[in-house]
């Protein structure tokens, strides 16, 4: 409803009920296959089968991304803040936990999907997965995050690069393209994923660092 009003004040609003509509379908889309690629970065293999994945926040995009977790045969547990999603979440079978617990949740994946800047010198140290990647903006809360991070072995898929299922599909609403259009775009995200990460080892830099310099 917010991004109605402001369209009628700019066309260039997107996300709207009305014009391009929800990016939350493809915005999980696409995490779920950042998430598939950093995992056969680590493992070798991007079948989630039996792997833990904590999503924290369970909303819009969160959810969707729980369900296809669910799907894919990872085991999920789960946070949120609002009762009818954790109701909603913990029907589709994941594991709901204390949201004060989720970050620190031992698993495989954790999957940041609720605020900014939760990967803080705080709690950087707590995490107990080997993988971090969600679709909240803005995950880290400063630039020395990224190589905090690193330091402790934490493979981090900037969020940036995740959750870009949701420009694609507001993006393409704003040119007149159809959702065909922005799957096809980001049918793309786990072989580019994959390649960042590649370039990421081989530079020896931060996947946060290796993504900058390729948009730089």
């Amino acid at each position: 409803e917010d991004m109605d009003i402001i369209g009628r004040e700019t066309r260039w609003a997107v996300g709207r009920a009305s014009g391009s509509g929800d990016t939350s379908p493809l915005t999980s889309f696409t995490v779920f296959e950042a998430i598939r690629a950093a995992a056969g970065h680590v493992w070798g293999s991007p079948d989630l089968t039996g792997r833990v994945v904590a999503v924290q926040g369970l909303g819009a995009v969160g959810g969707r991304l729980a369900a296809r977790l669910v799907e894919s045969g990872a085991r999920v547990i789960g946070a949120d803040v609002n009762p009818d999603a954790v109701v909603a979440a913990a029907g589709l079978g994941v594991e709901i936990i204390p949201v004060g617990e989720i970050l620190g949740v031992r698993c495989d994946v954790l999957a940041p999907c609720a605020f900014g800047g939760v990967l803080s010198e705080a709690s950087i140290p707590t995490i107990r997965a080997s993988i971090v990647c969600g679709a909240a903006n803005n995950q880290l809360a400063t630039s020395e995050d990224a190589p905090r991070m690193g330091s402790r072995s934490l493979l981090y898929v900037p969020d940036y690069v995740a959750n870009i299922g949701g420009v694609y599909s507001g993006v393409n609403g704003l040119k007149g393209k159809t959702e065909a259009d922005a799957q096809a775009l980001a049918d793309q995200v786990f072989g580019r994923v994959t390649e960042l990460l590649v370039r990421s080892e081989d530079e020896g830099v931060t996947p946060s660092e290796a993504a900058d310099r390729a948009v730089a």
